[in-house]
């Protein structure tokens, strides 16, 4: 079955009058779905929204054509979440927390709890450690085991936030590949400010900066918008305040001592610089650029 999930014009201001989302719109379907964004963007508050943990105070969410702000316990019902960070009770095996937690979602029959428990284990990679206390476990294997207990229950809509943030090159690549095998069947929501993470495993993305969407669709496309105008050069790091002032200067990294810049520009910005083949990063630096020029 194909799940979709429409999220209608949500906005959310708190208390200390932060706008943590503005009118935001979405409709994702099942697959990987990246939520891209800055630090502070709205995506964990989107994250929130959409779970059910607090209420918009504008706005709609759909899922399967059904309402759920109305009835949050369908919702919930659907859903695996693996927040940003999650605690574990110390001493508990892997086994017997996730059996604690297969109990809390209502997998009443002991012998259909075993079999799914011991199916996610091992889907994991983490039968061999489930006797061992989870508050033991290394990141990688922590955040594997936050994935476990999202699948309790076959959810068709899976959130995960900023799940990669710092695992090491192996579990990174691991912990994407359990992943993207997942989001053959279900909705996958990725939210993260790694576009590696969006680009290496996404068919659908969006941005999100200062609680609004400022661009979506498929990050190969939006890729392109940008072919033949990206142009690079080294530069002494005392130079980049001079770049930025003359050009559109959308992104530095300082590589061996010196910096290498990305200018966004219709024909080549001087005789200096040399064409380079667009990437979603340079899109997402674009875009982000063109927001703070605008405000």
């Amino acid at each position: 079955m194909n799940n979709s999930l429409e999220i209608q014009n949500l906005s959310k201001i708190y208390s200390n009058g932060v706008k943590a989302l503005d009118q935001v719109s979405i409709t994702i379907e099942n697959g990987m779905f990246g939520l891209l964004g800055p630090n502070g963007a709205g995506k964990s508050s989107l994250m929130r929204t959409i779970a059910m943990l607090q209420s918009p105070d504008t706005g709609a969410i759909f899922f399967n054509g059904s309402e759920v702000q109305q009835k949050p316990e369908k919702i919930r019902s659907i859903l695996g979440y693996l927040p940003q960070e999650f605690g574990v009770y110390p001493g508990i095996s892997a086994w017997d927390l996730l059996h604690h937690m297969a109990i809390l979602k209502g997998i009443d029959n002991s012998a259909e709890r075993t079999k799914q428990i011991n199916q996610l284990l091992h889907q994991t990679n983490l039968f061999q450690h489930r006797k061992k206390a989870v508050s033991s476990f290394s990141g990688g294997m922590r955040q594997r085991f936050g994935i476990a207990q999202a699948l309790l229950g076959n959810p068709k809509l899976i959130i995960v936030d900023e799940p990669t943030a710092g695992l090491d090159p192996e579990e990174r690549n691991r912990f994407l590949n359990l992943l993207a095998e997942i989001g053959e069947h279900v909705i996958v929501i990725l939210s993260t400010h790694l576009v590696d993470d969006v680009q290496e495993l996404c068919t659908q993305m969006a941005i999100l900066s200062q609680g609004k969407i400022l661009s979506q669709g498929n990050p190969q496309n939006l890729t392109k918008n940008l072919n033949g105008k990206i142009w690079a050069k080294t530069i002494e790091k005392q130079q980049l305040p001079d770049y930025q002032s003359k050009f559109r200067l959308i992104s530095s990294k300082l590589m061996a001592g010196k910096t290498k810049i990305h200018i966004e520009s219709e024909k080549a910005p001087g005789t200096d610089f040399e064409p380079v083949t667009a990437s979603l990063e340079d899109f997402y630096f674009s875009i982000l650029q063109s927001q703070i020029t605008q405000s």
